[in-house]
């Protein structure tokens, strides 16, 4: 199964990284799920949970505010 390299990190540490069948969040104009091989993109995230799907389960991941930046098998999460 492809998997994606996903971190979700603040300015000081990074809070979780790992690979990851999906990232789903939601952004100013809704929802979004970042799959395997998705297209490069940069978008804004708006407080709420940021899910990870790996292979293992799901691991939610609580963000107040952030950026994301997602390019061919990585996608990152960064709460402010």
């Amino acid at each position: 199964m492809a998997t994606l390299r996903v971190e979700i990190v603040s300015p000081e540490v990074a809070l979780w990284a790992g690979e990851a069948t999906a990232l789903i969040a939601r952004s100013s104009e809704g929802f979004f799920t970042i799959l395997p091989e998705h297209t490069d993109t940069i978008g804004d995230l708006v407080p709420g949970l940021v899910r990870v799907d790996t292979l293992e389960g799901r691991s939610p991941s609580s963000c107040t505010a952030a950026t994301s930046k997602w390019s061919t098998g990585r996608a990152t999460a960064s709460p402010s």
